[in-house]
């Protein structure tokens, strides 16, 4: 199921992006779980890995810049929360002074220090 949520990230409807950003969000809270209590799999969030080969991440980064306050705003804690680090540019609101790095592309990257 993570593969059809992912590409349901680039409909027109914000409803349905806000959805399946939940959704993406409540899978990946459920991975993290598993590698905390699971030895088997070590210390890696399954489902995050499944996220991105289905080109999850990109299209998440994308949706930093949707017009939608609560697509953004989910979008960028889905990813400093699961791939600390891979919210870029300017984020409309938030004051990061002092915060950005930039990454190898030369996007300014927020960081936590």
């Amino acid at each position: 199921c993570i593969k059809p949520l992912c590409d349901l990230l680039l409909c027109s409807d914000p409803e349905i992006v806000t959805v399946c950003l939940k959704a993406l969000e409540n899978i990946l809270q459920v991975g993290e779980a598993e590698k905390n209590t699971d030895t088997d799999i070590g210390d890696v969030n399954q489902f995050a890995q499944l996220i991105e080969e289905a080109e999850g991440i990109e299209k998440i980064e994308n949706l930093q810049s949707h017009d939608n306050f609560e697509i953004h705003e989910k979008s960028v804690k889905i990813l400093a929360t699961y791939w600390c680090g891979r919210v870029v540019g300017p984020q409309p609101g938030l004051s990061h002074a002092g915060n950005e790095e930039e990454d190898a592309l030369g996007s300014n990257v927020i960081t936590n220090g």
